[in-house]
């Protein structure tokens, strides 16, 4: 299974930048879990964090944009993309 990732600007400016990556480097995240949302809310709570002071700001935002797709040709259907703004995240 392969996660294709795209960080996106949405808007007349910004940066894109695209990650494609497996299922199984993805689980580096955090090694005891294998399910792709939980994996996904860790990922989410990280860039929270470590980007919080940047996000605090309302007229800066960061999308995290992605879609699952599979390495078998007979599986490669188009399930379309799902994305969900970083929030900043306060310690």
């Amino acid at each position: 299974m392969w996660l294709n990732s795209t960080y996106r600007k949405i808007g007349g400016t910004g940066t894109v930048v695209q990650v494609e990556t497996t299922m199984d480097f993805l689980g580096t995240v955090y090694k005891r879990v294998k399910i792709f949302t939980t994996l996904l809310s860790r990922l989410l709570e990280h860039l929270g964090v470590m980007y919080r002071g940047f996000l605090e700001n309302k007229y800066n935002k960061l999308w995290l944009r992605w879609k699952e797709t599979s390495t078998e040709q007979e599986n490669k259907e188009d399930q379309g993309w799902e994305e969900v703004r970083v929030k900043p995240i306060k310690i």
